[in-house]
């Protein structure tokens, strides 16, 4: 939630560094990009376009996983699925009825699409998958962080045993399992794959309202920072 500025400014609280911002002036912090009425630059190749960018911050989490989050295809982080998904209508059905306690799918500012795809490189090069593509309706509804624990809820219980937590590497880091640093917790995984599962338990917004409030301090443009659950 915070921008380039901000963040460098939060991390160099403890770092020191002689660090030199420079405002933006006339910007409203609370627009989302399509409000602008400016050309997008890419800023990865796989968020060639503004739409993702508005679930990626959920749907990076599959990146730890086996399900194709899209890499490989025309619309990476849209796409979600993997040949084990035994049918995209009992995929998408199972999405909506994990989402409904916390925020049904008809207020979440996306329609969820059951279909097949098929990435030509990364996981599951060449093979068709089943899964579903999130449309985005609504940019400034999106719960994407919770949408995407569905979705991995969903693949986990339908994949018959098949979904798996990619091992290490990833990134930086040589021996922790991808999936807990992606999420920031070492125990993620019970929660993930626990006989309870719940998008409204306290475990998803553990240390938000903290952390709501440090960068609170560090904020150039003044707004409402607001914490969700998860």
């Amino acid at each position: 939630g915070l921008t380039a500025a901000e963040a460098a400014q939060f991390g160099n609280r403890d770092i020191g560094a002689d660090l030199e911002v420079v405002p933006l002036t006339d910007w409203d912090p609370n627009s989302f990009w399509y409000e602008l009425n400016r050309p997008y630059v890419l800023t990865s190749p796989n968020l060639p376009t503004p739409e993702p960018v508005y679930i990626y911050p959920g749907t990076v989490i599959f990146e730890g996983t086996n399900l194709s989050e899209g890499r490989g295809t025309a619309l990476p982080f849209h796409f979600l699925g993997a040949p084990y998904i035994p049918s995209p209508e009992k995929f998408v059905a199972r999405v909506t009825e994990l989402m409904k306690p916390y925020c049904p799918v008809d207020r979440a500012g996306v329609f969820l699409r059951p279909c097949q795809f098929q990435p030509t490189y990364q996981k599951w090069s060449d093979q068709a998958c089943n899964g579903l593509q999130i449309h985005v309706l609504e940019p400034k509804r999106v719960p994407s962080f919770a949408l995407a624990l569905a979705v991995l809820r969903a693949a986990y219980e339908l994949s018959d045993g098949k979904f798996e937590f990619t091992p290490p590497p990833y990134e930086y880091n040589h021996e922790v399992t991808p999936i807990k640093l992606i999420l920031g917790r070492l125990d993620v995984i019970d929660h993930l794959t626990g006989p309870q599962f719940d998008l409204n338990a306290p475990y998803w917004a553990d240390g938000c309202s903290e952390y709501g409030e440090q960068v609170g301090r560090n904020l150039l443009y003044p707004r409402q920072l607001t914490v969700l659950n998860p």
